[in-house]
């Protein structure tokens, strides 16, 4: 074999047309291969027609492209069907591969889904090890994230322990990071091989647009809606309606092989097509497509970032090295690339306004942009292109990526109140998202319920909207376990059963499981509040490599106090949950030295107080306020207490109660006023008692600037108690139990008066009221206090648990405009401000 050159094989089951970038990949590698000196070999689909193998250079040898598939079949069917495509993969390119290949050729497998990983490992474990093989992965991580792909990848880890000179890549730094964690091998970043031939850089348009030709934007790539096909749609509608028209702009758009629901919306937008839109219904030539591309000013890609926040698409180095400026969506790996050359605007992810915003402003400020694209032509030109792929490939493997701060964080919030912020787990956690938030791109939160998909900045709220038949499943399995545990526990602590429970109920739902895996593969961090989903979230993270923290609320067992066996039941789940954490936070000294008894070592991070709200001014006084909102209270001193509809805040209630009807049965009218608010008990009023439910925001702030005193009468809980941090960065003197100030400071007569016989309340709130100058030191002992933990000094400690910089500056101005509507704050710079909704909830405040 002496004299024979190395063979560079590009195998693609794929490459069955011009649709997509498989034959410009192709196309580019295989010129840049042989202008290297190999030999090369492209293997396509079988049912490549022969124009476009001629064209390609390619030999037809795969049954299957990527996507292939059983349509329909349950699991076990699916399984199999997937193990029959990697299968018939690794026996097509197997066969396809000359017998003897020469040292130092090269197989680029590239492209591939969970349908050919099996396969692949076992071509890598069959080729002689004079052959490299580089395996091209180029999706999100859920394309690899299933069983018989971690089987194919442990078979890989064997193999290049044996010898094989395996070469995982993809061409995104941002995926390459997800899938190395999950492979379990280091993942390089390829640059992507087709940018586009020496392109005229586009005449300007006449500054009068009555006079000389419109700016010319056109999509590229067949029509599909994660490409924001429909966005542009629904643009051009926005800017045809507007006074100005579309005058000055014209469109080309690429509206070739849609999916059905795409198609049904290019077909009615086509029944009244403006005569500044054309629509190509038929995939381009690669020669059709570079004219059409030479033609444009500028090129839109709204993507969805759903998809495109770690992929890649080919669309914007051909742009970008055309030197033509684009539109695309922010905080994803185009952004990225943006950043380091050409020009453009950022959009809003799925925002037609904002997009035709952008259009507008492109129009506005196009000298700036097309003469910023020309400028940064030469910089993609350096980092892609065929040439830049083959040095890469001829080089030895760089080092593994350096680890880089989370940009997509994922929690995880088991009750359905997360906006909520009356609910203490409510808060704290709102308060949490608020501070991390500016630090990261996305902060996504999955709830329990069924609430509506919120977004607020770049802070998006999901709920799990369980599926029906889980929803039966649940009751049933939720009414079995009471019956069998009423034995156990009693009548009276019955409501004990429902902690164990809060563990178990997700184990055994395979929706929930994958809907997790899901939001975990797509996540760089995750935040898991209460241990009840440490199961499937735990695994899944350990799985695919994403680190997690626990935030344990309370400690949970001491909620089952009643049943023995419950409360041990109880400890075991949650000890097992703390102890599979990587990292635990405890809201109290306390909870963590129970903790660490159990072995598990947690980092105090307390509960916080936003002391901006809580001393924010009313327009009027407060007693107006309250009236102007309906609410009428009698002139004279009143104390306040705000709870939720938790066991221990129900329980303080009734103390309150009575100890109302003793105060007005010993001074009338005289004697100070109890007001309660929140879901803890209905609406009522009784003589120096009235309980105003749940309240505005508003009416919550003027309550507590009206009262004299905070009452916390909190018989038993766990954690550390807001409402008591709260009224005191409202400026309230509090008193309260010993378990209302657990966890915080308090010495008792300096930051708070601490009294657990509340036979004596009855005496002493009618002196406290009576010593204005003891209330306001008080006051002013429990403002300080408070300032201690205000939310934004306090949730500082989970940047660092994440990998964040705690002092990060703002970056360097980039080489782009953002759009007058921007969807997401510059990192470590904005702040995102969660607005209070209604909703019940289990935790208390």
């Amino acid at each position: 074999m002496s004299g024979t050159p190395a063979l560079f094989c590009i195998a693609d089951p794929s490459l069955r047309d011009f649709v997509g970038h498989h034959f410009s990949y192709d196309h580019a590698v295989a010129e840049a291969a042989r202008a290297a000196g190999f030999a090369t070999l492209v293997l396509g689909h079988r049912a490549l027609p022969e124009d476009v193998a001629r064209q390609a250079g390619a030999v037809p040898a795969f049954h299957d492209d990527i996507w292939a598939q059983r349509a329909g079949g349950g699991p076990i069917r699916r399984r199999r069907d997937d193990l029959f495509r990697n299968r018939r993969f690794a026996e097509d390119l197997l066969g396809a591969l000359p017998r003897d290949l020469p040292p130092g050729s090269i197989l680029l497998a590239h492209m591939l889904t969970k349908r050919q990983m099996l396969g692949l490992a076992r071509v890598v474990e069959a080729l002689p090890r004079h052959v490299t093989i580089i395996a091209l992965l180029r999706y999100q991580t859920e394309f690899y994230d299933d069983g018989l792909t971690g089987r194919a990848f442990a078979r890989l880890r064997r193999a290049v322990g044996d010898g094989a000179r395996l070469r995982l890549a993809s061409d995104s730094a941002r995926l390459a990071r997800r899938i190395g964690r999950l492979a379990g091998l280091p993942v390089e970043v390829l640059p992507i091989p087709h940018t586009p031939p020496d392109l005229p850089p586009p005449a300007p348009p006449p500054s009068d647009q009555s006079a000389g030709r419109a700016l010319h934007m056109v999509s590229l790539g067949n029509a599909r809606d994660e490409k924001g096909f429909l966005e542009i749609l629904a643009a051009i509608r926005l800017l045809r309606a507007e006074p100005a028209g579309l005058a000055g702009l014209r469109f080309t758009l690429q509206a070739n092989d849609a999916a059905p629901d795409v198609a049904a919306a290019i077909d009615e937008f086509a029944l009244d097509l403006p005569e500044e839109v054309r629509l190509l219904r038929r995939a381009l030539t690669p020669e059709s497509y570079t004219a059409l591309l030479a033609e444009s000013d500028l090129v839109l890609l709204p993507y969805w970032r759903e998809i495109y926040e770690a992929r890649t698409s080919g669309v914007l180095p051909e742009a970008l090295g055309g030197g033509r400026p684009v539109i695309c969506t922010a905080a994803t790996w185009m952004a990225d690339e943006l950043a380091l050359c050409g020009a453009g605007i950022l959009v809003a992810d799925r925002d037609p306004k904002g997009l035709a915003a952008a259009i507008r402003q492109a129009h506005a400020a196009w000298p700036r942009l097309a003469a910023g694209a020309l400028a940064g032509r030469a910089g993609c030109l350096a980092r892609h292109g065929g040439a830049a792929l083959m040095r890469a490939v001829l080089a030895p493997p760089p080092p593994p990526l350096p680890p880089e701060p989370p940009r997509r964080v994922q929690v995880f919030y088991p009750w359905p109140d997360f906006l909520d912020r009356k609910a203490g787990a409510s808060l704290r956690s709102n308060l949490m998202a608020e501070v991390i938030a500016p630090h990261v791109e996305e902060l996504r939160v999955l709830q329990d319920g069924a609430a509506p998909t919120t977004r607020r900045g770049n802070i998006l709220v999901e709920s799990l909207h369980e599926r029906r038949m889980i929803r039966l499943a649940k009751g049933l399995a939720w009414r079995g376990l009471r019956l069998a545990a009423r034995p156990l526990s009693g009548a009276a602590q019955a409501g004990e059963v429902l902690f164990p429970w809060l563990h178990l109920q997700r184990l055994a739902d395979p929706f929930f499981r994958r809907r997790i895996e899901r939001l975990v593969a797509s996540a760089d961090a995750v935040l898991l509040e209460y241990g009840f989903w440490a199961g499937p979230v735990l695994q899944t993270c350990e799985r695919l490599g994403v680190p997690c923290v626990l935030t344990a609320h309370d400690v949970i067992e001491d909620r089952v106090p009643g049943s023995a066996l419950l409360r041990r039941l109880t400890a075991w789940l949650e000890a097992r949950a703390l102890r599979r954490a990587p990292k635990v936070v405890a809201v109290t000294p306390g909870d963590a030295a129970h903790f660490a008894a159990l072995g598990v070592q947690a980092q105090v991070v307390p509960n916080p107080v936003d002391l901006a709200a809580m001393s924010r001014s009313l327009p009027v006084a407060p007693r107006l306020m309250l009236r102007r909102m309906g609410i009428e209270l009698p002139e004279r001193p009143f104390g306040l207490f705000v709870g939720s509809n938790h066991p221990p805040n129900i329980t303080a209630v009734a103390h309150l109660r009575a100890l109302a009807a003793r105060l007005h049965a010993g001074l009338g009218e005289a004697a100070p006023l109890i007001v309660v608010a929140g879901s803890a008990a209905p609406a009522e009023e009784a003589p120096g008692f009235v309980v105003l439910g749940r309240v505005h925001d508003v009416v919550l702030a003027a309550l507590y600037q009206a009262a004299h005193l905070a009452l916390v009468p909190l018989p038993e809980g766990t954690g550390s108690s807001l409402k008591t941090l709260e009224a005191m960065a409202a400026g309230l003197p509090v008193l309260g139990t010993s378990v209302a100030f657990r966890g915080l400071p308090v010495t008792d007569g300096e930051q708070g008066v601490v009294e657990d016989d509340l036979d004596r309340w009855a005496a002493l709130l009618p002196a406290l009221v009576a010593d204005a100058a003891g209330l306001a030191r008080l006051a002013a002992g429990g403002r300080a206090l408070a300032a201690g933990y205000d939310h934004r000094r306090v949730m500082a400690a989970y940047l660092p648990l994440l990998g964040l910089p705690v002092d990060a500056e703002p970056g360097p101005a980039l080489p782009l405009l953002l759009a007058e509507t921007p969807p997401f704050p510059p990192r470590a710079t904005a702040r995102s401000r969660l607005p209070a909704f209604s909703g019940g909830t289990l935790p208390g405040r």
